[in-house]
């Protein structure tokens, strides 16, 4: 019986990040990669958001192995939550392995007992009788890989994240070699990433640091300050490799990029020479113009940590910024972070210091661009193509990069689909299903997963946006009376200086309903709901705001 095959995806799909992409080949489930993304402002209080992984749950007993390509939470934030539900095996290399550990003790603040098949960037395994094909690929992440399933009618491949470069670095080599022996069998479904497909030329060079380390340490008079995002282990590796070949000193500012090199220096991470690294103890024992003071954060934690540090708002003074020093910011900020971005940055101005400032066109993130799709399509010359990982303008950019390199791809073999959507492949012959598959978003707060509804989401956003009353007064039901209260607190709405005839008005209202209700019999519930409908209306036709509002009654007897 010829294989079929369905792939879809549960996250990544016309969005940033959430990557979950499903590959079922007869009655065997494969889960290639199962990551998060962060929340906007819009959801106050989630912490992190997962697909909704229902399908994967509901069909537990087919799934055979989660398949992940590299160590970014976009690849594995979710498996901490999916794990206790779905304990497949997890195949990936020791670096990622380390990360996805690292993971599920920040959120779940508690270890857990993965099944892990460590392989290393390029191996070869088998899964329940299916040949999987691991291929290391260039990223930011060290031992980042592709993955490639075989079927008997071609490879399933998943790029993962890559960049063409040529040079071979251990930790970051894109594997050609591997590349071609897939490529001499026939590959049915090749998908890539698209996050950086809007982007013309190859990423390399302009990925690399090292040209404006050596600028900026050769000019600077003091010590030289440098910010990177968490996700930059390649930046971090140059940045050792510069050091360990300049005779200079790296410390580590906070305890963030310590761990993160504690982690990964026994995963595969470029250690330097013993002395390179030195404590903070030392600072003051080595000559300024040989310290590099290494900052790692994620998102918009690293813009956090510089502003602190510009104006002086830490605990460790020996870090203070001096007009002599050089301040490299090596974080061009993603989309949603310029706002902070531009305030850190202004801040490091005020200082004094010597200031570079890398821009996004400067200095590139590690994703592929046009020629390195142009690159990996022509190489593996895939009967099918479909875009994944990226909002629908990089998808369809993608998509036309195939169409546009000539006769061999058009709309009849090149797909683009949402989450949910279903490629069928029976008889070599791929077309889209009729089939829909259940997916969309799970919140996950605190460790809760799943669980935070739409109407706490709302209150939540009302005490963001328009504050807080809290109402509370004590009553005997026997001498039917208020024995203690009210008392009146507003948050977050109004300044207090503003607020007396606001107050006097609610205190009024809220005695006022509780006195009819005990007089008349009235139960305190249906009284409560009766005093927030005349507060909101109140408050609505004083100032225009939707406070939240939370009555409270104490029964003493």
């Amino acid at each position: 019986m010829r294989d079929k095959v369905k792939v879809f995806a549960l996250g990544g799909l016309d969005e940033r990040g959430k990557n979950l992409i499903v590959v079922e080949i007869n009655e065997d489930i494969f889960i290639l990669d199962a990551g998060n993304k962060h929340p906007d402002k819009s959801l106050p209080g989630i912490d992190l958001i997962i697909p909704d992984y229902k399908y994967l749950l509901d069909n537990k007993d087919r799934v055979r192995a989660y398949l992940i390509s590299h160590g970014h939470n976009e690849q594995i934030g979710a498996i901490p939550f999916m794990y206790k539900q779905i304990n497949a095996p997890i195949y990936c290399s020791k670096a990622t392995a380390a990360m996805i550990n690292n993971y599920g003790l920040q959120y779940l603040r508690k270890p857990i007992n993965y099944n892990f098949h460590i392989v290393n960037p390029s191996d070869d395994v088998i899964i329940n009788g299916h040949s999987v094909h691991f291929f290391q690929t260039c990223h930011s992440m060290i031992c980042s890989s592709g993955i490639a399933i075989d079927t008997d009618g071609g490879s399933i491949v998943y790029s993962g994240d890559f960049i063409v470069e040529y040079n071979d670095t251990e930790g970051h080599n894109h594997d050609l070699k591997k590349l071609s022996k897939i490529a001499d069998n026939d590959v049915l479904l090749l998908m890539t990433e698209s996050s950086g497909a809007d982007n013309l030329g190859y990423a390399s060079p302009s990925h690399k640091l090292t040209p404006t380390l050596n600028r900026v340490l050769f000019e600077s008079k003091g010590r030289t300050y440098i910010a990177i995002f968490d996700k930059n282990i390649y930046g971090l590796e140059e940045i050792l490799k510069f050091a360990n070949a300049n005779n200079k000193k790296i410390v580590f500012y906070n305890d963030f990029v310590k761990d993160m090199y504690n982690k990964l220096s026994t995963c595969g991470l470029y250690t330097p020479n013993k002395n390179v690294i030195i404590s903070n103890d030392e600072l003051l024992r080595v000559k300024e113009t040989d310290i590099i003071i290494v900052m790692m954060e994620e998102g918009e934690h690293i813009f956090e940590i510089i502003s602190d540090l510009a104006r002086g708002e830490i605990d460790d003074k020996r870090f203070i910024i001096r007009p002599n020093d050089s301040f490299l910011v090596a974080c061009p900020p993603q989309s949603g972070l310029e706002v902070i971005a531009t305030n850190s940055i202004d801040d490091l101005y005020r200082t004094g210091a010597a200031i570079t400032n890398l821009s996004k066109k400067t200095y590139i993130s590690m994703t592929a661009r046009e020629d390195d799709l142009k690159a990996l399509i022509s190489m593996l010359k895939p009967k099918y193509y479909l875009p994944v990982s990226g909002e629908y303008r990089h998808l369809l950019a993608n998509a036309m990069i195939a169409v546009h390199m000539g006769n061999m791809y058009s709309h009849k073999n090149v797909f683009i689909i949402d989450n949910g959507m279903v490629i069928e492949i029976s008889d070599g012959i791929a077309k889209l299903s009729n089939d829909k598959i259940q997916n969309g978003n799970l919140m996950v707060d605190g460790i809760g997963v799943g669980d935070v509804k739409s109407e706490v989401i709302a209150d939540r956003q009302k005490l963001s946006e328009d504050g807080v009353i809290i109402a509370a007064l004590a009553v005997s039901l026997e001498k039917k009376t208020i024995v203690a209260g009210p008392d009146i607190q507003m948050r977050g709405f109004v300044f207090l200086k503003d607020s007396e005839s606001i107050l006097h008005e609610i205190t009024k209202l809220f005695m006022d309903t509780i006195n009819n209700a005990l007089l008349k019999n009235i139960s305190l519930d249906d009284a409560k709901n009766t005093f927030l409908d005349k507060v909101n209306r109140y408050i609505k036709k004083e100032i225009g705001r939707f406070p939240m509002v939370v009555p409270i009654v104490e029964i003493i007897d």
